[in-house]
């Protein structure tokens, strides 16, 4: 139940508000028996939202919150006044408040010291509450249970109390029993199952393994990349039969560590071609003889340790002036939070993520910034920079940036709304089209299995028109690749529905000319209810100006030439080993006046005791100290020496550890700036119907889209997104998925030990569509296909749907001009080379990439021919499933033609180190190759597979032909 208060009349509403306004103002105070009157008095302000922004921006108003919460800890206390201030912060505003912090920081400033959590667990034990009290102590634990986790688990054990559960689930009001179910789901969801006796479960294995995923950072730690064990997985099969309700928070756990191990084996086996110089496929840019020279620090960006080049560094360029050639530099060339690998002594230190500050790189030598996202790490780390004696810095090319944002939001995960349904075990099945169109528009969950060409976009783009027509409810659109969202957005507006009412989240050049203009950096919020609060951005400005200051000396302290004998002399008043060591070094003061001489007639300073000690020698001038502490005086040359450098060490622990604690309280100011401004995209984004976004940007804005609380996911393509990527875009707000896709064709993309056809077990490969069909859930598989003509859709229906229909459209097309069939296979006997310093992880069988130049040479004959019969080279595709045959065909063909690539195979080039990363971006826009799978459909195809015994994604060739399919195929 949400208060809605009325507007106040009497005299009594005056005196309260009277009482609010003074004690903002702190012309008044609030005592033990005033307290009810304030929070009454809260409850009459019509506007929750800026009420408890001036409250909470008050120190005033923060005091007499808590002092009123504290006053009374009975049960009349607790469930009126306390229960009615709880109702009024469950007004849903609150909730948009800068993506739900505002009002996490409320729920947790009352329950924090817990006097007043601590009388309302009371209160609900000794069944004393009332039910609306109940209700509301139900919605408090639900909002504690989703704190981030350093905050919340406190709260896990009220929550699984049974005392607690079964007088929630005593009361009469419906409210409590839906909080009641959400709380069992968190909690419950929240403890991991047991694994069998004969696993050996998570943690230990190296500094970076947790059983608790929150606590794993995503970017590794050398140690594990170095540790030769395997990591803990768990096979599909052992987390069905996991019961219920742990199921769904293991399943979230497992697609974690299996998205992160997909995302490190190839992070590995790049590491390790470093090490191997003659098996590196691309040629990493390493920058030696770096130096520490400060840090950057701003209101805008995270902190960033700045590392100077003894060297130039920059390319060559035209021009004088640096910053101009550096802002003329490719992207690829340090590339903006590109993964880095810093280097001590020759041995490899932290994993880094690169900030490409223009200014800096310009900067003779060049500065280079790099960030330390792995906080926990970072202590380790800045104490071995310090004493390290060379410095180095490798630039990585694992695309690491693709997989964090939904690594991130998988430790997030505390609750879904559809949690049950997508673990669940349905069997039922839908038979007709009508039956399912109706069912998917109200089922919690509906899934459309087809094949290419049978209009499964348009019918997707019909299902969103009519949530968009026939309920008021948001949907988030969803697609694995920027290309297919492009093309469900354009047919969206082709179904009518207003550009005014989609917003697209992602790069701009990423966009067509018609999605262009829905993209959110284009648009402006018509009102925004939550309007920014320059005060409280410019007390964080403040904050985040004297923390940088301060984080700035204190790394000019850590990064000091030595340690002072004063430095250490204080230090050594806090040994644990012997308390006794700076009195030992407290030169006595003389009672005459009089200053004492040592050797050499020099006088005696302060430190006179401590440096004679550390040499070795006795007291000298002063042998009553060294009698009165013997213990200090007493000890070995060698084990001063050890005592000596274990205080250095400790000291630069401190000043590390100090320096380490002001960089992560930075961090937070600057990302609470970052989403104070970003309430003005939440309210573009909650003022649309239709949200449309990849699953990568999906997870990287997570906070925003909730905001906007979305209640229907639809996925486009499902069969080829991997099920991590669709569990992060649910959310505690998600009434409905919708997934649409084929699971026949491609599977998601992952390593192949982790593959379906590894044979393993861990199926990583397999999609949330893919698993929920082979477990029985509703689908429709639309029958008829409007794309090939029947010569091509014969062979997919042999090889996959034998119910597959032709559409009348796709029949007496024009054969192919200059041959005698539109269908050719071709039969020869030139063996193909096996690359082995290419390795290819979607050939499971060898591993490594294949390249046949007969083949190449018949492709470049066949489009000259096809040239020659009147066909246009932008319609037609060249494909083939390796990537070593992908380059061979861009370099045979480029003798006649301009061959392009796609982003993902320029990518896939780049990577194998067959192509430099200037060149992808230099291709101009003729001819199309393409590995399969990867390419735009356009009218004339020319299919090119070059192998004996083609892989699993060999099937779906001939569904993305439109009018006409040539192959080659060797049997050799």
């Amino acid at each position: 139940m949400v208060l809605v208060p009325s507007r106040p009349k009497d005299a009594r509403a005056a005196n309260l508000n009277g009482i609010f306004t003074r004690v903002l103002s702190g012309k008044q105070s609030i005592n033990r028996q005033h307290g009810k009157h304030f929070l009454e008095a809260i409850c009459l302000q019509l506007d929750p939202v800026a009420t408890l922004q001036k409250l909470m921006n008050s120190t005033n108003g923060q005091n007499a919150l808590r002092t009123s919460l504290f006053s009374d800890d009975s049960a009349e206390f607790l469930s009126g006044y306390c229960a009615k201030f709880l109702t009024y912060l469950q007004n849903p505003d609150l909730k948009t408040v800068y993506v739900g912090s505002f009002l996490q920081g409320i729920v947790n400033y009352i329950v924090e010291p817990p006097i007043f959590w601590d009388a309302l667990v009371r209160n609900v034990k000794a069944k004393q509450l009332s039910d609306e009290a109940l209700q509301c102590f139900g919605w408090l634990l639900q909002e504690l249970l989703v704190l981030p986790s350093d905050k919340s688990w406190t709260f896990y054990a009220v929550a699984r109390d049974d005392a607690v559960r079964d007088r929630l689930d005593e009361a009469s009001r419906r409210g409590v029993q839906i909080n009641l179910y959400k709380i069992k789901s968190i909690a419950d969801a929240g403890s991991m199952p047991n694994v069998s006796a004969s696993d050996e479960g998570p943690g230990g294995r190296h500094d970076n393994d947790s059983a608790d995923i929150s606590e794993i950072s995503i970017l590794p730690t050398i140690n594990e990349l170095e540790c030769p064990n395997e990591p803990y997985l768990r096979r599909a099969t052992e987390i069905e039969i996991i019961k219920h309700p742990s199921r769904l928070q293991a399943h979230i756990d497992n697609q974690f560590r299996l998205l992160r191990e997909d995302m490190l084996r190839e992070l590995k086996e790049e590491l390790q071609s470093l090490k191997e110089p003659s098996k590196r496929k691309r040629k990493s840019l390493v920058i030696s003889n770096l130096t520490m020279v400060g840090v950057k620090n701003n209101d805008k960006d995270c902190w960033s340790l700045k590392l100077q080049s003894a060297l130039d560094i920059l390319p060559p360029g035209p021009g004088k002036d640096r910053l101009e050639r550096v802002k003329k530099l490719s992207r690829n060339f340090l590339r903006h939070e590109a993964v880095c690998c810093i280097v001590t002594d020759g041995r490899p230190l932290i994993l880094v993520s690169l900030d490409r500050d223009e200014v800096n790189l310009a900067e003779e030598p060049p500065i280079l910034c790099v960030r330390f996202p792995v906080t926990k790490f970072l202590h380790e780390a800045l104490v071995r920079l310090k004493k390290a004696e060379t410095i180095q810095l490798l630039q990585l090319n694992a695309p690491i940036f693709a997989y964090e944002p939904v690594l991130k939001q998988l430790q997030n995960i505390c609750w879904l709304g559809l949690g049950d349904e997508i673990m669940a075990h349905p069997t039922s099945q839908l038979d007709t089209r009508t039956t399912w169109f109706v069912n998917v528009s109200s089922q919690l969950l509906g899934q459309e299995l087809t094949s290419s060409g049978t209009g499964k976009s348009y019918i997707g783009a019909l299902i969103a028109k009519a949530l968009y027509l026939f309920t008021s409810k948001r949907v988030l659109v969803l697609s694995y690749t920027n290309h297919a969202l492009v093309q469900f957005l354009e047919d969206l507006l082709d179904v009518n529905i207003p550009a005014s009412d989609i917003v697209r989240l992602g790069s701009r050049a990423k966009a067509s000319g018609r999605t262009e203009p829905l993209g959110l950096y284009n648009q402006s919020a018509t009102k925004n209810p939550h309007k920014l609060d320059w005060s409280v951005i410019s007390r964080k400005r403040d904050e985040v100006q004297m923390k940088g200051q301060r984080l700035a000396n204190q790394f000019a302290e850590y990064h000091a030439t030595k340690v002072t004998p004063g430095d250490l002399m204080e230090h050594s008043e806090f040994d644990l080993e012997n308390p006794h060591f700076l009195n030992a070094f407290d030169v006595p003061t003389e009672d005459d006046g009089m200053k004492r001489v040592g050797k050499g007639g020099k006088t005696v300073d302060k430190f006179y005791l401590f440096n004679r000690w550390c040499r070795g020698h006795d007291a000298g001038v002063y042998p009553e100290v060294a009698e009165e502490y013997p213990d200090v005086w007493s000890m070995s040359i060698d084990d001063r020496k050890a005592t000596y450098s274990r205080w250095k060490d400790e000291v630069l622990n401190e000043r590390v550890e100090t320096f380490s604690s002001l960089g992560t309280s930075f961090n937070k100011e600057v990302r609470e700036i970052t989403m104070l401004f970003g309430e003005k995209n939440r309210a573009i984004i909650r003022s649309k119907r239709i949200i449309g976004c990849t699953t990568t940007a999906a997870a990287k804005y997570v906070q925003d889209i909730q905001a906007a609380a979305p209640e229907i996911v639809l996925v486009e393509e499902a069969g080829e997104i991997h099920e991590s990527h669709v569990l992060t875009a649910l959310g505690p707000d998600t009434e409905q998925l919708i997934l649409i896709g084929d699971h026949k064709q491609l599977r998601p993309k992952v390593h192949y030990d982790l593959s379906v056809a590894k044979g393993l077990g861990y199926d990583a490969d397999v999609s949330m569509f893919e698993r929920l069909i082979r477990k029985g859930y509703p689908h429709q598989t639309l029958s008829e296909q409007h794309r090939m003509r029947p010569e091509i859709s014969a062979l997919v229906r042999e090889l996959t749907y034998p119910t597959l229909t032709d559409a009348t459209e796709t029949l007496n097309r024009p054969g192919l001009r200059g041959f005698q069939s539109n269908l050719v296979f071709v039969n020869h006997d030139q063996p193909e080379d096996s690359l082995g310093d290419i390795p290819d992880p979607r050939d499971g069988q060898t591993g490594l990439s294949k390249r046949n130049d007969f083949e190449a040479r018949m492709t470049l004959a066949c489009v000259r021919y096809l040239a020659q019969q009147g066909y246009n080279s932008e319609n037609i595709v060249v494909l083939t499933p390796y990537v070593a045959q992908l380059r061979h065909l861009f370099d045979v063909l480029s003798q006649e033609n301009d061959p392009i690539l796609n982003d993902m195979d320029s990518h896939d080039l780049v990577k194998a180190g067959l192509m430099p990363s200037a060149s992808a971006r230099l291709l101009k826009r003729q001819l199309r190759i393409s590995s399969i799978g990867k390419f735009v459909l356009f009218r004339d195809v020319i299919f090119k597979q070059s192998s004996s015994d083609p892989p699993p994604f060999y099937r779906q060739l001939p569904r993305r032909a439109k009018r006409y399919c040539y192959y080659h195929i060797d049997p050799k």
